[in-house]
């Protein structure tokens, strides 16, 4: 195996540790929202996960049948 430096990564594509994001919290705005099958607690935790590890705050709350994440700041 041949070890080479300065090999740029190609365009678009991103460096990520973990697996995919279920929920694409990265491209919410301020006033966005998404509805999911998901419990509501479990949306929450995912939520409240995110928002720790970025600054963000979202707000989940339970609808019929699933649940409803808002981006609030």
């Amino acid at each position: 195996m041949l070890i080479e430096k300065g090999v740029p990564v190609p365009a678009g594509m991103a460096v990520r540790r973990g697996r995919p994001a279920k929920y694409r919290w990265d491209d919410m705005d301020v006033g966005d929202s998404f509805w999911t099958e998901a419990k509501s607690d479990r949306l929450r935790a995912w939520a409240n996960s995110y928002a720790v590890r970025r600054g963000k705050e979202f707000l989940v709350l339970p609808e019929k049948g699933g649940a409803r994440a808002w981006r609030i700041a």
